[in-house]
């Protein structure tokens, strides 16, 4: 995804939307939110957002707690843009903007492909693009 996108809807409305079945008791499922930059940066709903802007994704429980379930889902929000995992400094001062990536390439780019492979991936929920 690159350029910017819309997300106009309130957290609690994206997170009834992202009801899910849930894979191994076959029971709709509406994920908690957890509001991991509200340190921050807390999201708001916005006609133009760019990178760098705080945005909602649906992300694997097992992304914040290694003994939960892979197949259970957690609405959050997240900073839209990928900070390598070489870059050790502090994560409000990472300036490079690393958004744009080629479903052509994604697997070939060092700083793209360690994150696919280990599943470290997410679905940043849009209602359009700008």
């Amino acid at each position: 995804m690159c350029g910017r996108f819309a997300c106009g809807l309130a957290p609690d409305v994206v997170r009834h939307l992202s009801t899910y079945m849930h894979s191994q008791t076959h029971e709709l499922t509406v994920p908690p939110f957890i509001d991991l930059m509200s340190s921050t940066k807390s999201f708001r709903p916005s006609w133009n957002l760019a990178p760098t802007n705080t945005c909602l994704c649906l992300i694997s429980a097992k992304h914040l707690d290694e003994t939960d379930d892979s197949s259970t889902r957690v609405l959050c929000t997240m900073r839209w843009s990928l900070i390598p995992s070489y870059y050790k400094g502090n994560l409000n001062e990472f300036k490079v903007v690393l958004n744009n990536c080629r479903s052509e390439t994604i697997d070939q780019k060092p700083t793209f492909k360690r994150p696919l492979r280990n599943g470290q991936r997410c679905v940043v929920l849009a209602e359009g693009y700008v």
